[in-house]
């Protein structure tokens, strides 16, 4: 559905209306549901395996343009080359992901492309450019980046971060790309420098109404637990006490009062205290 808001409740109800009943109408139920808060640019799940020149065929390599055709200018590869094309275990969200194959061995980039019709990627307020990706041990990292309509903006994170076999986000913020963004038509991902090699998966590549948000690490608290039992004491000979608490390291409240008692455990009740390392 489009022109809807991000982030938004809607809500619907139909109702039965007969004009010669005089109880007429009879009210329906409210239905409701809440978008995104986000704007999907590709997720890579209506890619399918279906041959080029099949009905249905969508495959991902025909949308993202690559260099498999002149590797010694592009080294890029969209999708597993042999098999299925795209990723179905490791996903960010959905069921695929995609590999981006990349070998500056010859090439001094690896990059792919696709190319929309205009898209206006000023519409809900969007701020940000989300892209999700997850990398492998034995890549030989290089330079990330991107393209909109032409304009590279370089990962700004650690280039080692393309060795890490985990999801993991860059966000860009739109005001820094100098281009015409109410008419996109070509995000471009590459990875450059040469001599770099490997396989990094794409997933998620989304618009947010929201600016990138710089974490400051702070130093983790230790929780220390401990524990007291409220025990339900019955005095014997004396009128002492009826009801005592004590830390569980005591094997009995007994020992704080003057015997004979006898007692039962009634509620325990566990404690949380943070205290720095």
């Amino acid at each position: 559905m489009t022109g809807l808001d991000w982030l938004t409740t809607y809500y619907w109800r139909v109702d039965e209306v007969n004009n010669t009943n005089p109880r007429s109408p009879w009210v329906g139920k409210v239905w409701s549901f809440t978008t995104a808060d986000y704007g999907v640019v590709d997720n890579f799940e209506a890619y399918n395996e279906i041959a080029a020149g099949q009905p249905g065929s969508n495959l991902v390599y025909m949308t993202w343009l690559d260099g498999f055709a002149n590797p010694n200018t592009n080294g890029s590869t969209m999708g597993y080359p042999t098999g299925s094309s795209l990723e179905p275990a490791r996903v960010h969200g959905g069921s695929k992901a995609v590999p981006l194959i990349y070998n500056n061995a010859t090439a001094s980039f690896s990059e792919v492309e696709r190319t929309f019709a205009s898209q206006n990627w000023t519409s809900h307020g969007a701020l940000s450019l989300s892209l999700w990706f997850n990398g492998s041990p034995t890549n030989v990292p290089g330079q990330l980046y991107v393209k909109i309509n032409g304009v590279k903006v370089p990962y700004d994170g650690e280039a080692v971060n393309l060795t890490r076999q985990q999801w993991q986000v860059w966000n860009i913020p739109l005001a820094s790309v100098g281009t015409n963004l109410q008419s996109v038509t070509k995000l471009a991902i590459g990875i450059e420098t040469k001599g770099a090699t490997g396989t990094l998966l794409l997933d998620d590549i989304r618009l947010y109404a929201a600016s990138r948000q710089l974490i400051t690490p702070v130093q983790p608290t230790r929780m220390v637990w401990w524990r007291t039992t409220r025990w339900r004491v019955t005095p014997t000979t004396s009128p002492e006490r009826t009801m005592v608490h004590c830390p569980a390291v005591l094997s009995s409240p007994l020992a704080r009062l003057a015997k004979p008692f006898s007692s039962t455990a009634w509620t325990t009740t566990w404690i949380a205290e943070q205290r720095r390392p």
